[in-house]
């Protein structure tokens, strides 16, 4: 249940990765929690599923205040808090979380700075 933010999905056919489905649910998860913490009432979190070239690519993107450039790196590091952030409930372990997911899978993963915060968690396409 996510109260008062208005939520968007973009579906495509993606490629087929191998993944583990329960570490990959997490990381979505944590994804999207961050998304809808740091939104503003009446804001906007948008997921999508989309394909780029032969990758699957997830994005998770949200109007809320967004990540400082000088941060992008530093938010994916385990009990990081942006002084933005300290006073939201929280340990600092979501992103770094996220981040342990995708390099355990040989994924790549990456935060885009500024207003509003856009996270994409991408999957090359293993060749059969």
């Amino acid at each position: 249940f996510i109260p008062d933010h208005n939520i968007e999905w973009d579906i495509a056919p993606l490629p087929t990765v191998y993944a583990d489905p329960t570490f990959l649910h997490l990381a979505m998860f944590n994804l999207l929690s961050n998304a809808v913490k740091f939104t503003p009432q009446g804001g906007k979190v948008e997921i999508g599923l989309l394909r780029r070239g032969d990758d699957a690519v997830v994005r998770v993107s949200d109007s809320g205040p967004g990540i400082a450039a000088g941060e992008v790196d530093l938010v994916a590091k385990r009990f990081y808090r942006s002084d933005k952030s300290r006073r939201d409930p929280g340990l600092g372990l979501g992103l770094s979380l996220v981040a342990a997911i995708v390099k355990l899978h040989g994924f790549r993963f990456s935060i885009s700075p500024g207003p509003g915060c856009v996270a994409e968690i991408v999957g090359h396409r293993i060749a059969a």
